[in-house]
C-alpha cells in the first residue's frame, strides 16, 4: 500500500480525546496543509479560529449536535472553521465557493492531523449563531464547521 492509503485509512473520529495537548508544531503543519488547499480564484476565504479556553470551548462545543457534544467537549482543542462568504461571478451565476472551498481546506487539516497521529473530528451540523457567538465572529463571516483536535484515548 502506499503511504497516502495508509494514512486515509487512520483517518476516523476518535471514541474519546486523550488529555494530552496538541502541540504548537503539529498545529502549525495542520494549518499550514490548510493553507495550500485550493480555492476560487484562490481566494483562500477560511478563517480557523483556535479555541483552548475552557469557557470558549464549552460554547463552541455546544454548537454541535447532542450526539456529537461530549466527544468535542473531551477534545484539548477546537476550532472553528469560518469564512468570509465571498462569490466567483461566473458567465452562467454566482456561486457561494466558501461552502465548497473550506470543507476543501478541512479535508487538507484531516488528511495531515493523520499523517502526524492527531484525531480528528468534523461536524458540519452546527449552530451558527452559536459558533460565531463562541469565537466572537461578526457578521461579515459565516461559520461553516466545528473541528476537535487532540490524541486519541488509549482503549
Amino acid at each position: 500500500m502506499s503511504a497516502f492509503t495508509d494514512i486515509i485509512e487512520k483517518i476516523g473520529p476518535p471514541r474519546a480525546f486523550g488529555p494530552a495537548p496538541v502541540d504548537d508544531e503539529a498545529l502549525e503543519a495542520i494549518f499550514n496543509a490548510a493553507r495550500v488547499a485550493p480555492s476560487a480564484d484562490n481566494v483562500q476565504m477560511w478563517r480557523f479560529v483556535v479555541v483552548h479556553e475552557a469557557g470558549r470551548k464549552a460554547a463552541l462545543a455546544g454548537a454541535v449536535p447532542e450526539g456529537s457534544r461530549a466527544l468535542f467537549a473531551s477534545a484539548p482543542l477546537l476550532v472553528a472553521a469560518m469564512a468570509e462568504p465571498w462569490f466567483v461571478k461566473g458567465s452562467r451565476r454566482e456561486q457561494p465557493f466558501f461552502m465548497i472551498d473550506v470543507p476543501i481546506a478541512i479535508s487538507h487539516i484531516v488528511l495531515q492531523a493523520a499523517e502526524l497521529g492527531v484525531s480528528c473530528a468534523v461536524e458540519y451540523e452546527i449552530d451558527e449563531g452559536a459558533v460565531k457567538n463562541a469565537v466572537g465572529a461578526g457578521k461579515e463571516h459565516r461559520a461553516v464547521a466545528a473541528i476537535a483536535l487532540g490524541k486519541q484515548e488509549a482503549v
